[in-house]
Order: structure tokens, then C-alpha cells, then sequence
């Protein structure tokens, strides 16, 4: 059978041969100059496909009230508030965030089994959004503090089809459950709200703290809220909550603990957590990152061996060789390479 054109005319298999024909040549005259060159093709088709998508990016479909819809190097159709300046761009003109660390969580989650995921502090819905596609049985849970970012959520879970398979939490996940919480979001800089205040001045980033909103928001620890969700155990879970990643570490304690196949993506910010959190991730057998050169560094022994949290930063911070005061870190049950 024929395959249909873009001008509705269906191209017969006496076509198709040299079309197959055409697209070895074009493909022979694209890889020419590596000569006669051990070429990984794979990755040139990669590169071919990442121009190609930042050559659709930049269309979006307004909403109202200023925010879009762009789609995303997976096909799927996001949410943004354009007026946002740390991921909004990112997504609206080239599709992409994170590209190194999205590939690493899809690579974990790819090889799941119906994976239940978590998106703690979701934001858009990046990584529960594309780590949703490799199942159409898993089920994502998005946790996202600020109710205009929420209500966003709930535009991507409707135009992706995923409302059957997704649940949107408007909390702030922490240690505690029912307690009201004040959220300070930045202005152009919505994903880096936080309920612990702010470790760095944020005029830097032409940020005045006279144009922060702020929301009471109440809080859930995991540990209640997989019991009462009757979630028995989670497979892949992002942590990014500005500074109160502890919180959500010592609030799913128990969870953490009876998840056999569990597999953490966490921003590490140095100097923000005490030995609880450590004591609690040493039931991880893989630890990993990435390091200053991009290079995918083992770090399972660091935290085996660690005595406290302090020596573990350190330890962690030479080996990635970086002076950075936050990165991210990967904690698995199972091997994470």
C-alpha cells in the first residue's frame, strides 16, 4: 500500500524505490566529507533531527491572558507562561531544557516497566511530561507549589491526552502534611519559587523583591500522600524544590525505603541539608552525576562511604570537579549506568 503525500496524493510502490534511491544519495552526499572515516551516524542523525526541531520551534497557539502553547522536541504540546525568562524561551524557541540531564532520566525510565512518576516541584511539567510517552500505562504525578503554574499543568495534561494516567497536586511537598506554607515567587524567574527564602541575591537577576507575588500553600509529606493515593511504591522520582529538598527526602522516608526500583533525580544545593538526608539516601545502592566536562562520573562509593553530609559535598564537589553551590545528583536501587 501507498503512502500519502502532503498534497493528498498516495504515492504508489512503483515511487517508493527511487525515493529510497534519493534518500541514500542525499544521505551518501551529507556524510561525504568524514571520507572514509568511522562515522557514528547515529549520532549525525541525532544532530539532524535536533536542527530540525528548533527549525519548527518558535510557533505557539495563544491561550488568553497571555500565556501559550509551543510544542517540544518529543512532538507533545506544553504550557508556558511566556512572561518567564528561566525555562519559557527555552521551551518556546528550541523545544528543549536540560538536554544531558532529560536524556539520562529518559534512558532510567525507558527501561521501566509502567512506571509510577513523580515531578516534584514540576513547574511546566518538563520531565513528567516527556517521561510519560515511554509508557502509556504509567501514571504521572505532578506536584507544583504555585496555583497559576498548576492551573497550567492542567492545559498540558489536556492537550497530551494524559488526564486518565496524570494527577496535578497544587501543594508543597515537605516533611509535614496540613501545614499553610508561604510561597515567594520571583517574577521573571517563576521556576525558582521557594518556601525556604532565597540563598543568593536575586538582583542579579534584575529581580526586586518588591515584585515578588507570594501564595499560602498547603503542604503534603509523600509518605501521606502515597497512602492516601494508594501508591505502594514509586519507580522514578525529580526532586527540584529550591532548597527544601530534605523536607521532601525525610517526608517520603518510608516510601523511599519499600520502593524496590526507585530511581531519584535531586538538585543538590551544597550547605542546605544535614545527616538525616544522608542517613535516609545511603539506602540507594548508585549514586551518579555529571560531571564539570560533561562526563557521566560514578559516585555510588562517595556515598557508601561517607560519614556526613559534609564529607560527602565534599568529596562529591572535587570529584565532579566543580565549585558550583548546586547540581544534580542521581540515586538508584538499580544500576543507573
Amino acid at each position: 500500500m501507498g503512502a500519502t503525500r502532503s498534497d493528498g496524493r498516495v504515492t504508489t510502490s512503483s515511487e517508493i524505490s527511487p525515493m529510497k534511491s534519493q534518500l541514500k544519495k542525499i544521505g551518501k552526499k551529507f556524510f561525504n566529507p568524514f571520507g572514509n572515516q568511522k562515522t557514528d551516524y547515529t549520532e549525525k542523525l541525532s544532530e539532524i533531527a535536533h536542527f530540525a526541531n528548533e527549525a519548527k520551534n518558535g510557533r505557539y497557539y495563544p491561550l488568553g491572558d497571555g500565556l501559550i502553547l509551543t510544542t517540544i522536541y518529543t512532538g507533545q504540546i506544553i504550557a508556558v507562561d511566556p512572561s518567564d525568562l528561566s525555562l519559557a524561551p527555552h521551551l518556546i524557541l528550541k523545544g528543549e531544557w536540560e538536554k544531558e540531564l532529560t536524556q539520562r532520566c529518559e534512558a532510567i525510565v525507558s527501561k521501566m516497566k509502567n512506571p509510577v512518576i513523580f515531578d516534584v516541584g514540576a513547574n511546566f511539567g518538563w520531565y513528567g511530561l516527556t517521561l510519560s510517552r515511554f509508557s502509556s500505562h504509567s501514571t504521572v504525578h505532578f506536584f507544583e507549589a504555585n496555583p497559576e503554574i498548576a492551573n497550567l499543568l492542567s492545559k498540558t495534561v489536556l492537550v497530551n491526552a494524559l488526564p486518565l494516567r496524570s494527577q496535578i497536586n497544587n501543594l508543597a511537598v515537605s516533611d509535614q502534611s496540613g501545614q499553610v506554607l508561604c510561597l515567594e515567587v520571583p517574577r521573571l524567574h517563576k521556576g525558582s519559587s521557594s518556601i525556604c527564602g532565597f540563598n543568593l541575591d536575586l538582583s542579579k537577576y534584575y529581580e526586586a523583591k518588591d515584585d515578588f507575588s507570594s501564595f499560602e500553600v498547603t503542604s503534603t509529606s509523600l509518605d501521606d500522600y502515597c497512602q492516601l493515593n494508594s501508591v505502594p511504591a514509586i519507580d522514578f522520582m525529580k526532586i527540584d524544590v529550591e532548597g527544601a529538598e530534605e523536607k521532601v527526602i525525610v517526608g517520603a522516608e518510608n516510601t523511599i525505603r519499600q520502593s524496590g526500583n526507585l530511581a531519584i533525580m535531586l538538585e543538590w544545593n551544597i550547605g542546605r541539608y544535614t545527616n538525616k538526608m544522608l542517613t535516609i539516601l545511603k539506602c540507594f545502592d548508585f549514586c551518579a552525576a555529571f560531571n564539570r566536562d560533561g562526563s557521566w562520573t560514578d559516585l555510588s562509593e562517595e556515598l557508601r562511604l561517607a560519614g556526613d553530609i559534609a564529607a560527602f559535598e565534599r568529596i562529591t564537589s572535587s570529584k565532579l570537579n566543580t565549585s558550583k553551590n548546586h547540581y544534580d545528583l542521581f540515586f538508584g536501587k538499580k544500576s543507573l549506568s
